[in-house]
Parts: C-alpha cells; sequence; structure tokens
C-alpha cells in the first residue's frame, strides 16, 4: 500500500469515530451525511491517476497498474464497508434518540388529558373565587349599609339633642331677659287741679292739667326712654290754640327710677263749658306712648289711652305693650 492510499484510509478512520460520539439533530444528520459522501467522491477522484500519468506507468512499468488497480478495488470495498457501518450506527443512535425521548416526555395524549383536568380545575376554582367575593361583598354591603343606618340613627339622636340644648339655651336667655330686662309702667295718671271745685265753677278746675307717672320696675336700665302725652275732648269746640302733645327727649332711666310727664293747662286747649261737661260726664281723654330700648337689643313700645273716673281724678288706664325688636 503506498503513503497516498494510507493516508487516505486514516482520514476515513478518523472521520467515522467521530461521528459514533456525536449528538447530531435529524438536520444534522442529513449534512454530516452529504458531507461524507462528497469527501468520499473527491478522495476517489483524487486517487484516480491522471490519463498523462497512466501512460507514463504503461509506459513505465505494467505491474505497478495491475498493482493500483488491485489496490483501488480493495479501497472501494473499504469504503462500502465503511458506508454500511455508519448507516448501522446512525439508524441505531436513531433509535437510541427515539429511547430517550419516549422515556423524558409523556404521550402527547396524556399531556392533553392531564391539560383538560388542570384547566378545569382552575376554572372551577377562579368560579368558586368569584363566588366567594360575591358573597363577601354582599356582606360588606350589608354592613355598611347597617353602619350607614346607625349613623344616621346617631345623627338624628345628635341633632335632637342639640336641637333640646339649643332650646334649653333659648329658653335660658329668654328667661335671663325676662327676668333681667328693664320694664317701664305707668304708675299714675290722674288731673291735677281736682274736679272737687266743678260745681263752684273754681278757678283751680280750668287750670288743672294731666300728670302721668313712668317708673322702671325692672333689673336693668331703659336706654334711649322717651314719652309722648296728649289730652282730647270728644265733639268739644277747640279753641284756636289745638291741643300740642308733650314730647320728652330720650334719657336713660334707672331701675326703681321715676319719671312724671304733665300736660298743659286743660284750659288752654278747651273752653270752661267743655271742660265742665267733661269731668262730670267722664269724657275726657289722656294718651299717648313710651318708647325704650333693655340692654339685650330689644325695643318696646308702650301705648296708653285713659278715660277720666266720674267721681275721681283719677284715669282709667287701658295699656298695650309691644316688642318692636
Amino acid at each position: 500500500m503506498s503513503t497516498s492510499e494510507r493516508q487516505k484510509k486514516n482520514r476515513h478512520e478518523q472521520v467515522i469515530p467521530g461521528l459514533q460520539d456525536a449528538s447530531l439533530t435529524g438536520k444534522m444528520r442529513t449534512f454530516v451525511f452529504l458531507a461524507l459522501c462528497v469527501t468520499v467522491l473527491a478522495q476517489s477522484q483524487v486517487s484516480s491517476p491522471s490519463p498523462a500519468e497512466s501512460a507514463q506507468n504503461d509506459r513505465g512499468n505494467a505491474a505497478r497498474e495491475s498493482a493500483a488497480t488491485a489496490n483501488d478495488q480493495r479501497y472501494s470495498e473499504s469504503v462500502s464497508a465503511r458506508f454500511d457501518q455508519l448507516r448501522s450506527e446512525m439508524k441505531a443512535w436513531e433509535n437510541r434518540q427515539a429511547s430517550k425521548q419516549s422515556q423524558q416526555s409523556p404521550p402527547p395524549q396524556g399531556w392533553l388529558k392531564w391539560g383538560n383536568i388542570v384547566t378545569a380545575i382552575a376554572t372551577l376554582a377562579i368560579a368558586g373565587l368569584g363566588i366567594f367575593q360575591g358573597w363577601a361583598m354582599h356582606r360588606q354591603r350589608k354592613a355598611m349599609d347597617a353602619q350607614a343606618a346607625y349613623m344616621r340613627d346617631a345623627l338624628a339622636e345628635t341633632k335632637k339633642s342639640a336641637d333640646a340644648a339649643e332650646s334649653s339655651a333659648k329658653t335660658a336667655r329668654e328667661s335671663l331677659e325676662i327676668g333681667y330686662r328693664a320694664r317701664v309702667a305707668i304708675r299714675n295718671l290722674r288731673l291735677v287741679g281736682g274736679p272737687q271745685a266743678v260745681l263752684k265753677n273754681d278757678e283751680k278746675l280750668f287750670r288743672s292739667s294731666v300728670h302721668v307717672g313712668f317708673e322702671n320696675v325692672g333689673q336693668t336700665n331703659a336706654q334711649a326712654f322717651h314719652y309722648q302725652l296728649e289730652i282730647d275732648i270728644p265733639g268739644a269746640t277747640r279753641l284756636s290754640r289745638s291741643p300740642r302733645p308733650e314730647v320728652s327727649k330720650p334719657s336713660e332711666l334707672h331701675p326703681g327710677s321715676r319719671v312724671t310727664a304733665m300736660s298743659g293747662e286743660i284750659q288752654q286747649y278747651f273752653n270752661r263749658l267743655d271742660i265742665q261737661k267733661a269731668v262730670v260726664s267722664g269724657t275726657l281723654e289722656a294718651r299717648g306712648f313710651i318708647r325704650y330700648k333693655d340692654v339685650f337689643g330689644h325695643s318696646y313700645f308702650v301705648e296708653f289711652r285713659s278715660i277720666k273716673a266720674i267721681d275721681s281724678p283719677d284715669f282709667l288706664i287701658n295699656v298695650a305693650e309691644k316688642i318692636e325688636g
């Protein structure tokens, strides 16, 4: 065997054992198989002598040609044997890979079955979770409704308590104001000069006047106190000078203090005959009003209207009090 033939044989022996130990996929196996075929064909073509060399060998040595032919025959048989060995080894490798894959992964039918089971369990779990969540939300809503009802009741009770407290405070304030407010009263209203001399036609009658006494009977000052007083004889002939009301200036009336309002002489406004008839028949009138404020800011208006008694210098007083603010 020549040196080139031995090198070729060594290459094939080095390639074939390498393939036995490689882990190749389907595409890699096809690629390697084609590469080996191409290598074998190329080596076969390289080993074949060119026409020029054949001619030289024929001329040089016929015995060498016969030996080379025998060597090529043996080499072809060796390559065929190598191919057969390669096919058997690849088949065995494929069988091993298929066995490993069947052992490592369960059949697709089993995976599909277990996947359906897991999906069903997950669906049931999600449905149960949804039902539980709905139940929890329903309980929470009921609890919130109950809490809202308690809050409404508590708010109503608080409002009642606040109203009661406000009413109590208002009552206490009103009681305080009533107990400690200023209160101006009319103590007396009479004809001063006396009707006792009417039958005698005494000058005292005609020079008499109406006096009104006011007193603060309250507990605090009467602020901005003032009054107005006027007299009248219904149906009497008035003199040229009409009765002029007596009006006071605003002042402060302390608790227990008294003020007397006086009219002018009645003879200044009416003739004597009408005065005598009014005194005897009780038609002499005195009317007017008073205004004042208390320390709590309330304003009061008190109106009075009086008729003189027949047998007495006093007047019958009719009073109407009004709170203005």
